[in-house]
């Protein structure tokens, strides 16, 4: 392992010895905080939003830094729209969101795009 790091063996185990610094401790309470924090976000919590929470508690971070301590503890933000709130589309509410379009053969449908994105076929009153 000392070869393929290219130090000598007394240099990594001293490494191994060696005692936290402040900052490497600060980073594991932040981590803690920030596991706390975006669990209670319901995983939804970005770094921004995550970064003012610190801020109300006392801390001073960046966002790049919440970014990296997110990044190591593996929290992965479920922002989306589609992951994280699952809607019910009803007719009336296609109704009054997009106009009827209607088709060569008489029949109304949604435009195609529309139809895609909700997986319509041909609704319409």
């Amino acid at each position: 392992m000392c070869q393929f790091l290219n130090v000598s063996r007394s240099c990594f185990y001293d490494g191994l010895k060696r005692p936290k610094t402040e900052r490497e401790k600060e980073n594991e309470e932040l981590i803690d905080h920030l596991k706390t924090l975006f669990l209670e976000g319901r995983e939804t919590y970005g770094t921004l939003r995550l970064k003012r929470k610190l801020e109300d508690l006392g801390y001073t971070v960046s966002r790049r830094r919440v970014g990296r301590l997110m990044k190591r503890a593996g929290l992965i933000c479920n922002s989306s729209v589609t992951s994280s709130i699952r809607f019910d589309v009803t007719i009336q509410a296609l109704n009054s969101f997009f106009r009827c379009v209607t088709s060569t053969n008489g029949r109304k449908s949604y435009h195609p795009l529309i139809a895609l994105r909700f997986k319509i076929a041909h609704w319409c009153s």
